[in-house]
């Protein structure tokens, strides 16, 4: 996806969740439902480690995606 590398940079070789999976992760204090549009390589940003992120489109509001650390989705048992 050329247009998400652009906007977020390199997509992740290797991540946990994929893209158009649809997740529960935790935003605010509350839990939300989305789907997964793009993955995130890890990299630096201004001297920080920032870790795979998950760009989500989430239900409850359409614009703006959410950004998503694995450490926010909830896994919930089948």
């Amino acid at each position: 996806m050329m247009q998400g590398q652009e906007v977020y940079g390199p997509e992740a070789a290797y991540a946990e969740h994929s893209q158009g999976e649809r997740i529960c992760y935790l935003e605010g204090g509350r839990e939300c439902l989305g789907t997964i549009v793009y993955v995130c390589a890890p990299g630096e940003i201004a001297g920080t480690h920032v870790p795979t992120t998950y760009i989500v489109e989430p239900d409850y509001r359409p614009g703006w995606p959410d950004m998503v650390y694995a450490g926010d989705i909830v896994e919930r048992g089948s």
